[in-house]
């Protein structure tokens, strides 16, 4: 394998258009194959129409994001797709699913790329947030699907202390279970997040599929506080979705959300990190910042 990218990359606001790769039989596939190492920053860089084909470990800017690395000021539009664990922005950030070592950092960054998983672990942003890595100021919108089970809007998985702070999915998605509109599969925190996406689990057997979070695991890991999900979405299962879980509000409408006396206009930043919106939902002030669908 290509030795991992350890640089300063700055795109300084610059937008590439068109990046197309097909390596259905690789790992590591993205513009970057793996960034790696605390010295490792790619940042200010939008790819525009890309798409990007892997087996495993794919992203459109980069397959996998480990030791220390960080990622900032980044988007991404156009298609994903993969064996497993694909992202539309990254593949894996921090660790693999299981092993929650190595952690990273991706800020401010946004993908509305759709996503395609033939296997499993499919996110609108990540597949995989590894245990100890950050998410903050991001947000995906495009579709999501995974043939099998983890599928996220924002992340198919966070587990152990992966931490997703002020984000948010709203693409549409799909998978057997374990499925969600902003994170599939929970064992790490969430904070002042929310998902406005309708999400689909197809297995007779699947219980855990919900409009914020599909699977919770861990007897004390997971922690979701001052999040939301919007209850006008649909979330569709052979047996059933689970309703709100324990620090997720389910929002019936706008009203309710920016009420004087609810939590997000008291508690959430919006002097730096979110914009409220008449008669729509909050976005992020962040530079890769755009619009829900």
């Amino acid at each position: 394998a290509a030795a991992p990218f350890g640089g300063v990359f700055d795109g300084d606001g610059h937008a590439v258009a068109g990046f197309h790769l097909a390596a259905a039989a690789r790992d590591d596939v993205g513009l970057f194959g793996r960034v790696s190492g605390s010295a490792a920053v790619v940042r200010n860089l939008t790819l525009s129409d890309a798409v990007v084909e892997g087996y495993s470990h794919v992203g459109i800017l980069a397959g996998w994001v480990d030791r220390a690395a960080t990622v900032s000021g980044c988007s991404t539009s156009g298609a994903a797709s993969g064996y497993e664990y694909v992202g539309g922005l990254v593949g894996v950030v921090g660790g693999d699913w299981f092993v929650g070592t190595f952690p990273a950092v991706v800020s401010a960054s946004s993908s509305s790329a759709t996503v395609t998983a033939d296997y499993w672990f499919a996110g609108g942003l990540l597949a995989v947030l590894g245990g100890g890595s950050i998410l903050a100021n991001t947000f995906a919108t495009g579709d999501v699907a995974a043939a099998a089970n983890y599928a996220g809007g924002l992340v198919a998985g966070a587990p152990y202390a992966a931490l997703v702070l002020s984000s948010y999915g709203a693409g549409d998605v799909t998978a057997q279970c374990y499925s969600a509109g902003l994170v599939g599969n929970l064992g790490g925190v969430i904070v002042d997040s929310f998902a406005v996406g309708s999400v689909t689990a197809s297995s007779a057997a699947c219980t855990e599929a919900g409009a914020l979070v599909g699977r919770t695991w861990g007897a004390s890991g997971w922690l979701i506080t001052g999040s939301y999900s919007y209850a006008g979405a649909s979330c569709t299962a052979p047996l059933s979705c689970h309703g709100p879980v324990a620090g997720e509000t389910a929002v019936a409408d706008l009203s309710t959300f920016y009420s004087a006396s609810s939590a997000p206009l008291s508690s959430w930043n919006f002097s730096s990190a979110w914009s409220a919106r008449a008669n729509d939902f909050p976005v992020l002030r962040s530079a890769a910042a755009g619009t829900l669908p």
